[in-house]
């Protein structure tokens, strides 16, 4: 009768343990839930009714917004939320891309390079970080054509 006793307590603690398990023990509600895409991303990047040119700037738009705006500014005028931090920390300011003539002396293959490597690599600021890590080669294109749009749309271009 000892053992048997022993038996079933142990039984009941290894059932008690598995109903706290994550994974183990019934389901509430059903199915388990989905999970849940980046709706502002997942908008722009299956929209059938766009040319690929409007569908990478809507993708740039959305990175530039996450990534970049802190210090470049919501219009890119270099005056973003972090600019002040960074012109204390490191005595420069970020990139203005609506400034004609910086933004004119900025060549693609460099601007790519100091999204995707740092502002280092390409001999620029040390306050910009490398962004290859975060972003896919895409999604570097895709800020960069937003960025040349920003350019584009300066007041007095």
């Amino acid at each position: 009768m000892n053992r048997a006793r022993r038996w079933s307590a142990a039984a009941a603690l290894l059932l008690a343990a598995a109903s706290v398990l994550p994974g183990c023990g019934p389901r509430r509600g059903g199915r388990a839930e989905p999970a849940r895409a980046d709706s502002s991303f997942a908008a722009v990047t299956y929209r059938r009714d766009k040319s690929p040119e409007a569908l990478s700037l809507a993708r740039g738009r959305v990175l530039y917004d996450r990534y970049c705006a802190i210090c470049h500014g919501e219009a890119g005028g270099g005056d973003g939320f972090n600019a002040y931090n960074v012109k204390a920390a490191f005595d420069v300011s970020p990139t203005a891309f609506t400034d004609s003539v910086t933004f004119g002396a900025l060549r693609e293959d460099t601007a790519l390079a100091a999204i995707r490597d740092g502002g280092p690599a390409v001999g620029r600021s040390p306050a910009m970080p490398p962004w290859g890590h975060t972003l896919t080669a895409g999604e570097v294109v895709d800020v960069w054509a937003y960025i040349k749009a920003l350019s584009r749309a300066a007041p007095g271009e």
